[in-house]
């Protein structure tokens, strides 16, 4: 079995060589990477995720899937031209940085 963990489960990067010794010590080796945490979606910080991404690397942590895909984002409704256009910036950086899931569970736009 894949254990991985959300990165949202932790604030901030301060005690991030624990966070990342403990999931290890583990067998934690997965992380569901949290974009609009550590960029904002217009323009992405490709270099900035890719060195995030370095740093689980060092810890044998891969980056299987990213999640909160539409938090600090301009879709208000789902199937909108900003939500498209928005998917296709998010599918873009996805294939750039190797993360091959992309979880979609937005409170904020669920219907009721």
């Amino acid at each position: 079995m894949k254990l991985g963990i959300s990165e949202l489960a932790w604030q901030g990067i301060d005690d991030i060589d624990k966070i990342l010794n403990s999931l290890n010590a583990n067998n934690i080796d997965c992380i569901e990477l949290v974009v609009p945490k550590h960029t904002q979606w217009v323009p992405v910080n490709i270099v900035k995720l890719q060195t995030i991404q370095n740093m689980f690397n060092k810890y044998n942590m891969k980056v299987l899937s990213t999640q909160s895909v539409l938090f600090n984002s301009d879709v208000k409704i789902i199937a909108d031209v900003t939500f498209i256009t928005h998917m296709e910036r998010l599918i873009d950086t996805c294939i750039t940085m190797g993360i091959k899931k992309i979880v979609l569970g937005s409170p904020k736009h669920r219907i009721n």
